[in-house]
């Protein structure tokens, strides 16, 4: 279980820098939102299927190994005549032999490692307080799907079609206003926000068309999955930057959609701005998107407004994307087993320290 973390770990780090260097600035969001797919998926499927070791360490906990099996295990060379030609008559014997004559060995030279130590002395802690807080990760999803499921049995709701796309409008019960944003269940749902009373009817339409692309493309779901994802990599700092970036891909991508329902994305940048004007007059008026303020707005603007072209056509992508996934499994390939090693050494440790110490 280790192993396989920390390889997927590894992987999602080396996956999250080649996407910045060699694709964020290159392709478009639609590619980018893909590639980041990609990235989590092999992240997490990987480790399964790449051949490493067989697992000494489990089998060192069990005292089941075949010593003569792993070489590596003997760590300093047996210069003793009488241990190697002990050792040699065990490994002849046709009994069971679990060599501790090695064993014996590598306890005369014995050397105290801090590291191991520590990892020895607070392991299990530390693996508990993994799946604590993973547990309560997976909690927090499961309390905010409650939340929206009860948001949506409490509150009115009326039957709307954009364009051949159905979806419910729904009118909260809640006093405060909640921001403009659409998400799915078993059905599509767009919550209705005070702001959309100030617009024309044709800047409703564009406004809608945006959240409507979210509920095309089931952005909400995809969301949701890398919710539960977060329980296996919230140690890792780049998964919550690649978040972040999968959440702006679905922006620029709803932005495009709405962009071409107003006619051109400068009319389209000009409403934007029209609402940020509208969300400062109004503070009690929530952002209608994920995120219509900060850093996130202006990117989302110049990018609107910008002419730079970002697309792969569609074979150097696909070529691209072969090649990354190749160089991913490349990485968990050579990696594994040297995690691995480490598990075993470890663990190999642990057994010489509790016979030195006795």
């Amino acid at each position: 279980m280790i192993s396989y973390l920390l390889l997927s770990a590894l992987l999602l780090t080396v996956g999250s820098l080649l996407y910045y260097l060699f694709f964020k600035e290159r392709v478009s969001a639609a590619q980018a939102k893909a590639l980041i797919a990609i990235v989590l998926l092999l992240s997490i499927s990987i480790p399964f299927f790449v051949p490493g070791l067989p697992n000494y360490s489990k089998m060192l906990s069990e005292g089941k190994v075949f010593y003569e099996d792993y070489t590596q295990w003997n760590v300093v060379d047996i210069s003793d005549k009488k241990l190697l030609e002990c050792y040699n008559k065990a490994i002849d014997s046709k009994d069971i032999c679990d060599c501790e004559i090695i064993q014996k060995a590598s306890e005369v030279t014995f050397i105290y490692n801090p590291v191991y130590n520590f990892f020895i002395k607070y392991g299990y802690f530390l693996i508990a307080a993994f799946y604590l807080i993973s547990l309560l990760i997976l909690i927090s999803v499961l309390l905010k799907l409650l939340a929206l499921i009860y948001l949506v049995k409490k509150s009115k709701l009326k039957a709307t079609d954009y364009k051949g796309f159905k979806f419910f409008m729904l009118y909260p019960y809640l006093r405060n206003n909640l921001p403009l944003s659409a998400f799915s269940l078993s059905k599509n749902y767009i919550i209705w926000s005070p702001l959309l009373n100030s617009l024309r009817e044709d800047e409703f339409d564009i406004v809608i068309s945006h959240e409507v692309s979210h509920l095309r493309n089931k952005d909400s779901w995809y969301l949701l999955v890398l919710e539960l994802l977060k329980s296996v990599f919230w140690v890792n700092p780049l998964y919550f930057w690649l978040l972040s970036e999968f959440k702006k891909q679905q922006e620029f991508i709803a932005d495009e959609y709405a962009a071409n329902a107003a006619g051109s994305k400068r009319q389209y940048a000009g409403l934007l701005l029209r609402l940020k004007e509208l969300q400062l007059l109004n503070k009690k008026t929530y952002s209608i998107t994920y995120a219509l303020s900060g850093s996130l707005f202006k990117t989302r603007i110049l990018r609107l407004v910008s002419h730079r072209k970002r697309n792969l056509n569609s074979l150097r992508f696909k070529f691209s994307t072969a090649l990354f996934v190749v160089f991913m499994w490349t990485i968990a390939y050579s990696t594994l087993p040297v995690i691995q090693k480490q598990e075993i050494k470890l663990k190999q440790y642990e057994i010489l320290a509790q016979s030195h110490s006795q």
